[in-house]
């Protein structure tokens, strides 16, 4: 049989099971530091000894890995074809080595070479397809100081029905808004329903077409 536990006489601390600090201690609204990934400390440890680096060794080559973007590369340049702003490069690197800060309507894609491990990761999630290897880094790039290169400029506008920044040549909405308000019953209306809405729009047009 399943034992059951007197809520009076819990086998832990209550304030265990909640997460909350133990009795008498001080809680401390600070997030917890984030753990340094393996790339991370590697960069620390050699910046300590940056000094004793052969120069043959800082101009050799690390694992990081410059970046491009590819604009307008779809057909036609349609403004969805190039960068849209959804920083999704952003949130899937490991070593936060990407950023895009937006200053008034437009948005920046800069990127810390000095922070980047070369996983690539952020090429395989990019939506569009549109960020490409520029070069390999060397190990000057990556031990020196962490400046961040611009890599892409992006004027947004603000989706009028979810907030969301896109680029602003798009029109009114995102592009997930765009597709939503065309589709409001899925991606695609059954042949009867498809049959009625056209008839319907025919009518508000002043034409009959089956």
């Amino acid at each position: 049989m399943p034992r059951v536990v007197d809520a009076t006489r819990l086998p832990v601390d209550r304030r265990a099971l909640l997460g909350a600090p133990p009795a008498g201690r001080e809680f401390d609204p600070r997030p917890p530091t984030p753990t340094p990934t393996d790339h991370a400390r590697l960069i620390a440890a050699l910046r300590r000894l940056l000094p004793a680096v052969p120069v043959n060794l800082a101009e050799g080559p690390a694992p990081g890995i410059r970046l491009r973007v590819l604009p307008h590369s779809g057909p036609g340049g349609s403004p969805s074809a190039g960068c849209t702003a959804c920083l999704t490069c952003v949130r899937t690197c490991p070593e936060s080595a990407l950023e895009m800060p937006v200053t008034g309507e437009v948005a920046r894609l800069r990127e810390h070479p000095a922070r980047c491990s070369g996983c690539r990761a952020c090429l395989a999630a990019c939506p569009e397809g549109v960020l490409v290897v520029d070069r390999q880094l060397r190990w000057s790039d990556q031990l020196g100081a962490d400046a961040a290169y611009p890599l892409i400029a992006v004027e947004t506008a603000v989706c009028a029905r979810c907030g969301a920044r896109f680029p602003a040549a798009a029109g009114r909405h995102c592009a997930v808004c765009a597709f939503r308000i065309a589709h409001p019953f899925g991606s695609q209306l059954p042949p009867a329903a498809d049959a009625v809405r056209r008839r319907a729009l025919s009518r508000e047009a002043g034409t009959d077409a089956t």
